[in-house]
């Protein structure tokens, strides 16, 4: 008999007893110094990132190649739920506003073009870099952390005990009101949603913020436009032009095909759902019956959401996280449109409930774990690279800190606009007399109005993440910025980028945790002008 060339099955064998410790010390480290540091300092994703570089490649190389590549895998499935439950607790309709849409789009902009524009102007002078190396290295920097972001995000909205304080009771298991028959209470259906009251109160903090909104629809942008770029640096020697702009087209179409789903064909639906839920008796004893079965069907519901939606962004050549996060948003949005947002247990975010603690204790720290992973630190400390590596750092920390100048601009001059035009209609002196009675106290928390969330905004855009290290990789394996190129700075143009995208991860949630812990300042951000929005 012919041997078969593959085996028919995995052999199953028991782990050796040094993986199970090392990856049993790793989970334990980056979950018990993750709390530690981030009650501290608010920059827990440090210890995480430290940790995966000392189990991992960079340093010690403790952990087997392969566990290694399995917790990258785990990981990048965390980085998708995290931005998942970004895209669910986005207040889209405050993105949608043309002033705070514009904002965001400038801010993005700025956010990519000043990093690509310095390298290109200065890296050729001071470290004499070609300009096709400066040019790599400044796309690299451009790119902003969306996982990260929405992490850091994490840090500064209230906790999820204090969430659920609220609404203590209607604990009815679909959220329905029973009547003493045992019927369902059918007016339940069209009445006001209970449980989107417990959402809106979920969407508090930073998220339910303009600034907050500026910043993730800023994010979303540079992770397009990122996406293309890297397009743009696998292409280059290409005369070809669809392989470069197919990435922008797709995840384009896919948010604008998203939006119109929801608009214009769930939420026309709606009353019909209603209206057969309302006359059908046979839909109200099946809700009855199987209303045990509604946590675990809303946990299948998403989990085929963003499986769907995942799958559709690769296809089209788009990027994963942009349809994770157009998952999220079509889940909470037709969650709304539909009569099923009156079933408490259908609300996606107890359904999301379901893995939360699997997410935030075991795989997204694998993720944070994994960018460790990525980082060789030791090619870093050679020669100099160092000082070279530090300095390039700095600056594209301001490069991206720049990116919050429109709402600073906004800040000051749109309110003075607006005061002109007010003085046109007759409404100078009441302005006046406004102005005389809030002194003091009152005037210094106007002008902390006005600078905090534009420096929250800045300084959440300064980590690159795992997006600044794909693109640079990409340009050492197409040979830019490898040894196989003729330019004899290429190794070094690597390195300094490497630096300035390590640095810059460490430097931007470090900065957020500064700014948090200031006195007052998260009322601040979530007060005034850019504050919260109910």
């Amino acid at each position: 008999m012919e041997c078969l060339n593959q085996a028919p099955s995995l052999a199953y064998e028991a782990p050796s007893l040094q993986v199970i410790l090392t990856l049993s010390a790793l989970l334990f480290g980056i979950n018990v110094l993750h709390d530690v540091i981030d009650d501290l300092l608010h920059v827990g994703l440090l210890a995480q990132l430290i940790l995966g570089a000392v189990f991992g490649a960079p340093l010690a190389n403790i952990l087997p190649s392969e566990v290694q590549k399995a917790v990258q895998a785990l990981g990048y499935l965390g980085l998708l739920l995290l931005v998942f439950e970004g895209g669910m607790t986005t207040r889209l309709d405050i993105l949608s506003s043309p002033k705070t849409l514009i904002l965001a789009f400038v801010t993005g902009t700025i956010g990519i073009l000043m990093p690509i524009a310095l390298s290109m102007i200065l890296l050729p002078f001071a470290y004499s870099f070609t300009y096709l190396e400066s040019f790599v290295v400044g796309v690299s920097l451009s790119s902003t952390s969306l996982g990260t972001t929405l992490a850091v995000i994490g840090t500064a909205s209230p906790k999820e005990d204090e969430k659920e304080k609220k609404n203590p009771g209607n604990n009815n298991d679909i959220g329905m009101p029973i009547l003493g028959d045992g019927q369902l209470d059918t007016p339940a259906v069209t009445s006001t949603d209970i449980s989107a009251t417990q959402n809106e109160q979920r969407l508090s903090g930073i998220m339910n913020t303009r600034i907050g909104t500026i910043l993730i629809g800023a994010a979303l942008l540079d992770d397009i436009v990122a996406l293309v770029l890297s397009s743009v640096v696998q292409s280059l020697g290409s005369i070809a032009i669809w392989p470069v702009i197919r990435p922008f087209m797709s995840s384009f179409l896919l948010i604008l095909g998203t939006v119109v789903l929801v608009r214009f064909v769930i939420k026309p639906l709606a009353p019909f759902s209603i209206r057969i839920c309302n006359q059908s008796q046979r839909v109200h004893s099946f809700l009855a019956k199987f209303h045990t079965f509604w946590p675990r069907l809303g946990m299948l519901l998403w989990l085929a959401i963003i499986c769907a939606f995942v799958s559709i962004a690769d296809k089209i050549d788009s990027t994963d996280l942009i349809g994770a996060f157009c998952a999220g948003a079509f889940m909470i949005y037709a969650y709304k449109a539909l009569p099923a947002r009156s079933f408490k247990r259908l609300d996606p975010f107890h359904a999301f409930d379901e893995v939360k603690v699997i997410m935030h204790r075991i795989l997204v720290p694998f993720f944070f774990a994994s960018i460790g992973f990525a980082i060789p630190i030791k090619e870093l400390f050679q020669g100099g690279t160092i000082w070279r590596g530090i300095l390039f750092s700095g600056l594209m920390a301001c490069a991206k800190v720049m990116a919050c100048l429109p709402v600073l601009l906004v800040s000051f001059y749109g309110d003075r606009v607006a005061s002109f035009f007010k003085s046109l209609f007759g409404k100078k002196e009441t302005i006046n007399q406004q102005n005389r009675i809030h002194t003091g106290n009152h005037v210094n928390r106007i002008q902390n109005r006005i600078w905090l969330p534009a420096i929250f905004l800045g300084c959440s855009l300064v980590a690159r993440g795992e997006i600044g290290f794909l693109i640079i990789n990409i340009g050492r394996q197409v040979g830019i910025l490898s040894c196989t190129s003729d330019s004899p700075t290429a190794l070094l143009a690597f390195d300094v980028g490497v630096w300035a995208i390590t640095l810059n991860t460490f430097i931007g949630p470090t900065l957020i945790g500064i700014l948090l812990r200031s006195k007052g300042c998260l009322e601040e951000i979530e007060s005034g002008k850019w504050g919260v929005v109910s």
